[in-house]
């Protein structure tokens, strides 16, 4: 039988440099001390094939979490560590940071238009708002200047569903259409359906159809895109999770009901993410993670 940890380190390290993705990665990590150790100092590509995990949720007061995998169909579990005293909070509308700060400043702007979600992109924020609203924040000094970008005119017919994304080096504004029954008798409220996503649209300045050889993944995480690795990462779709808030905590399980994959292609969509158990929850529902080399 082999002693794998009787393998030179400098071996080891090579097997986990040339391992292309990240889910074989975690396991090469699992195999003895002496290759978890390994892992910090491999030197693996970003250009490694990667997919989002999705992390699923989890009952209330449990530090485990299980994440499920795209590419592989497989879950992984991880214990999360115990939060330090104090107050803690989060958001993907935040904060800011350079090299030379020592805490995180929140942006402080005139802007009437408040900000649903925020990227990083070519050294400037860039904010969406509910109408539609493309807001750039540069930082000069300790302060921020904000101009107007664009605004889109959209009519949201759900707050909370607008997304910014960088892909392929350029923006994407994201608008998510929700449909809510005419029926609001209390049956049809606690249901686990009582609303549902439908559509979304998207813009690169003009609203488009196609994303190209892209997959973009929304919700409570912070927006991003990835090259698609089909058939388990599908190219021009839009990979959403459940982040309305504002409709969701009147149900007694909380939100992770409304999720899906939305192709741009035929304007269709599927719960098509593998046969995953996604379970709800009113403070950690499902969000993507996303996943680096």
């Amino acid at each position: 039988m082999a002693m794998w940890d009787e393998i030179p380190l400098d071996i080891a390290q090579k097997i986990g440099e040339h391992i292309e993705l990240y889910e074989d990665f975690v396991a090469f990590g699992g195999v003895c001390k002496c290759w978890r150790h390994v892992m910090k100092d491999a030197r693996r590509s970003r250009a490694s094939r990667q997919t989002p995990w999705l992390m699923l949720a989890e009952p209330p007061c449990t530090l485990k979490r299980r994440f499920y995998g795209l590419y592989k169909d497989t879950f992984f579990h991880s214990e999360l560590p115990k939060l330090t005293e104090g107050d803690s909070t989060g958001s993907r509308v935040g904060m800011w940071s350079s090299k030379d700060d020592t805490r995180w400043i929140i942006p402080k702007t005139k802007t009437k238009y408040c900000p649903i979600d925020i990227v990083f992109f070519k050294g400037v924020l860039y904010s969406v708002a509910d109408h539609g609203e493309v807001v750039a924040y540069e930082r000069v000094d300790d302060h921020l200047n904000e101009r107007m970008v664009t605004c889109l005119h959209w009519k949201m017919t759900c707050p909370g569903l607008a997304y910014i994304v960088e892909s392929g080096g350029a923006l994407f504004a994201i608008l998510g259409l929700v449909e809510t029954p005419e029926d609001e008798s209390e049956d049809v409220i606690s249901s686990d359906y009582y609303y549902k996503t439908v559509d979304f649209k998207v813009w690169e300045v003009k609203e488009v159809n196609n994303i190209r050889n892209k997959a973009v993944f929304v919700g409570f995480n912070s927006s991003f895109s990835i090259e698609a690795s089909p058939p388990y990462c599908k190219p021009n779709c839009i990979y959403y999770s459940d982040d309305l808030s504002d409709h969701y905590f009147g149900f007694p399980h909380g939100g992770g009901s409304d999720m899906g994959v939305f192709d741009l292609s035929s304007g269709l969509i599927t719960q098509d993410i593998g046969d995953v158990p996604f379970g709800t929850s009113l403070a950690t529902p499902p969000l993507w993670v996303e996943v680096f080399p």
